[in-house]
């Protein structure tokens, strides 16, 4: 079926095709695994090949949406609001800038509109 962007493929959304070796470029999906669970950049149509650029991880962190900052050590736990700089799936780096002070911070995307911050010096 046609995919549109933000939309997660999953297996039933996959059909194999025969093609001819010399139509196929190299970096053409040829592994199922490599896209489900992943979203598509542009739309999708049925029955063309899907190259790995095609696809993504789903956006979780969208840019200019509030996120919940965390900074955990082995004795607390410290909270803020910020906003993200920029888009971030699951795991990526992202800047977020606290909302309060307008500090920009690298953080890590941990789940939807969620970031971890590490910290950078070892606090005790």
């Amino acid at each position: 079926r046609r995919l549109g962007v933000g939309e997660v493929i999953r297996k039933r959304d996959i059909e194999w095709i025969k093609m001819r070796s010399e139509k196929v470029n190299r970096n053409v999906v040829v592994d199922a695994e490599q896209l489900i669970g992943k979203t598509p950049r542009r739309g999708l149509r049925p029955g063309q090949p899907i190259r790995s650029g095609d696809v993504r991880k789903p956006i979780i962190v969208t840019k200019g949406s509030l996120v919940t900052i965390v900074l955990k050590t082995g004795r607390m736990v410290l909270t803020s609001k910020g906003r993200a700089v920029e888009n971030g799936s699951l795991h990526d780096a992202v800047r977020v800038m606290n909302t309060k002070s307008k500090t920009i911070v690298e953080a890590i995307v941990t789940s939807p509109n969620m970031v971890r911050v590490i910290p950078t010096v070892l606090l005790p």
